[in-house]
């Protein structure tokens, strides 16, 4: 481009100066006689053919036209594929915004609550950091133009770990989380679609829900994706299981914590009067919000037990989550709608005895299992102190005892701080060890004794 702009300047300046040289021998002329009429014809043709050079060389080759010459920086064309592929990805409504902390509700084990952390680490990446108090998941997911791919899931130690760009497009796919087309019915890697899918939870209702369902090795694993709000509810279960075995968790809040229903009154059955009675929702601090939704219910199964009166109060148990004759329990001291609440257990309140000073209450709780399809009845014994509502396991020097669902035939208090239980006369606490026990003749028992937590 330079060489050509050298050329037509030479050629300008060389136009110039053949007009100069005309003009000269002109003036020249005009000088030395007086312009007759011939002279000035042949003046004014020069002069003619002067202008027509120059504005010929305009015309022709004028070097700032426009066509040759350009200010503008040069832009390649866009390649619209590679363009839809880094820009135009629907799916990416389909997780949180960047550092949206969202808290989820859970039912089923203690580890079915946790909270969700989202980064968006490319536009086409996005971090997850779920964390359940016992443990953090680091996950990515990679964003495709027409799937979601988990790249990486690891236990965080320490810290999370930190990727580049060009490591994370090292990395396979784990498994697809969605897959297009949204519709329902579609299967793809062993999941199925349903879409739309309505669903209450703490944070919201949702009506246009897409439902993946996964089933693998006796169990059934089902989430829940809203577009704007990502994952909102998940649930895992046995292929046959009853009402109350599944382990749920539903979105309930977004970037700030849970707020208790203030509104809701709970109904329940007082079973030493038989009457059904009412208390605020959210006086009863050990239910879990869940309840309220769990298959878009608005009420559930409640009784309360009282058990003796303490001064003006009364110790009594709240029972919820029942399956058979297992249920969930809240050790509570209630006056009238005051209601402090001491601890959780899940099992069959077997029986309870007050120590000697009306201080401590032993409650034993039973939960049993079949082995070899031999019933092996387990216990358990939870010591509540009444004044503090707290409830903790006593202690023994065999720790099968106290750690683990264990046989306990009798209990007594021997003393304020001392309790003395009867027992199988093993090694462990183990199923196959219990089921030897069960098996044998003898059936020996010993005495063992356990006291008050320090």
């Amino acid at each position: 481009m330079n060489e050509i702009k050298r050329q037509l300047n030479k050629k300008i300046g060389s136009t110039s100066k053949r007009a100069e040289q005309v003009m000269a021998k002109v003036n020249e002329q005009k000088r030395q006689k007086q312009p007759t009429k011939k002279s000035n014809r042949l003046y004014y043709a020069t002069f003619t053919t002067f202008l027509a050079v120059v504005i010929f060389t305009f015309l022709v080759v004028n070097p700032w036209s426009s066509n040759n010459f350009s200010q503008t920086t040069y832009t390649p064309p866009v390649d619209e594929e590679e363009t839809k592929e880094n820009v135009d990805l629907p799916l990416q409504s389909y997780f949180k915004a960047d550092g949206d902390v969202a808290y989820f509700l859970g039912m089923g084990n203690e580890y079915a609550g946790f909270t969700e952390t989202t980064t968006w680490l490319f536009e086409d990446y996005v971090e997850i950091l779920e964390d359940n108090t016992g443990a953090t998941m680091q996950k990515i997911y990679h964003i495709k133009s027409d799937a979601i791919e988990l790249v990486y899931q690891e236990m965080m130690e320490f810290e999370k770990k930190s990727f580049t760009l060009a490591q994370l497009n090292q990395l396979d796919p784990i498994q697809t989380i969605i897959k297009l087309p949204l519709t329902d019915g579609v299967t793809f890697e062993a999941k199925t679609i349903s879409y739309p899918v309505k669903l209450i939870t703490p944070y919201k209702e949702y009506d246009d829900l897409v439902q993946i369902t996964e089933e693998s090795d006796g169990w059934e694993w089902t989430f829940y994706y809203d577009n704007g709000d990502g994952l909102v509810a998940r649930k895992t279960l046995p292929k046959d299981a009853k009402d109350g075995e599944e382990i749920l968790s539903l979105l309930g809040s977004i970037n700030e914590l849970p707020t208790l229903n203030k509104e809701k009154v709970i109904s329940f059955k007082n079973l030493s009067t038989n009457t059904v009675e009412e208390i605020p929702f959210y006086r009863l601090t050990f239910l879990n919000q869940l309840l309220l939704y769990k298959y878009e219910a608005d009420n559930f199964e409640l009784t309360y037990e009282p058990l003796f009166k303490y001064n003006e109060a009364e110790i009594g148990v709240f029972k919820y989550n029942c399956l058979e004759k297992y249920c969930e329990m809240a050790f509570v001291k209630r006056l009238g709608e005051e209601v402090t609440f001491g601890s959780l257990a899940w099992g069959e309140l077997r029986s309870f005895k007050r120590s000697p000073n009306f201080e401590n209450v032993i409650f034993s709780i039973n939960l049993d299992e079949y082995y070899e399809d031999t019933l092996l009845p387990r216990s358990m014994l939870h010591v509540l102190n009444i004044d503090k509502m707290e409830v903790n396991m006593p202690n023994s020097m065999q720790d099968y005892f106290t750690y683990a669902w264990y046989p306990i035939f009798h209990y007594e208090w021997i003393d304020d701080t001392t309790i003395q239980a009867e027992v199988p006369d093993v090694e462990n606490y183990e199923s196959p060890t219990l089921y030897k026990w069960q098996q044998s003749q003898e059936k020996k028992r010993k005495i063992i004794e356990v006291s008050l937590p320090y």
